[in-house]
């Protein structure tokens, strides 16, 4: 029995020393750590634009069409407009909590967020101060770079046929 178990015990020695070791230290070397920076060039600041509106909200309807002429304005790469509608019909309760963690105690609308800034503009902030709002987050540096792709290959619908 112990002629087996040393057996076994210089087997496998040797095995980690031909196959598994590399005597590789993370962190020395030449290149970042798996996944780091493969790519990468200058992180650029993109600028999340929230704003909280109602369906019928007459002030909501003076906002948008200001945002959506800066969305149109900037590159996706720039700015990201989401309009959440926390109270109507077919909204998530994750939409009225995001309103809800912005602003506990204001539950006025529209309210329009930049960058999750918990500084608001009302819908009387002009085409010139949402503007220099987007501006100002974009001078400023990323803390967090985020990158996505997507690696799905969808199902050829041209050959399925409905009977």
């Amino acid at each position: 029995m112990k002629k087996i178990f040393v057996v076994l015990l210089i087997l496998s020695i040797a095995l980690f020393v031909f196959s598994g070791c590399s005597g590789v230290v993370p962190g020395e070397g030449e290149g970042e750590g798996e996944g780091e920076g493969e790519g990468e060039g200058e992180v650029k600041q993109v600028v999340l634009v929230e704003t909280f509106v109602a369906d019928g909200c007459g002030n909501c309807a003076l906002l948008k069409p200001r945002l959506e002429d800066l969305a149109d304005e900037y590159d996706r790469n720039e700015m990201i407009l989401v309009e959440l509608i926390p109270w109507a019909t077919y909204s998530l309760s994750l939409a009225y909590e995001r309103f809800d963690w912005y602003s506990p105690d204001n539950k006025n609308i529209p309210q329009t967020y930049f960058n999750g800034s918990n500084k608001t503009v009302g819908s009387s902030a002009s085409y010139a101060t949402l503007k220099s709002r987007i501006d100002a987050q974009l001078t400023l540096t990323p803390k967090v770079s985020i990158q996505a792709s997507a690696q799905h290959k969808w199902p050829d619908f041209n050959n399925y046929r409905l009977n």
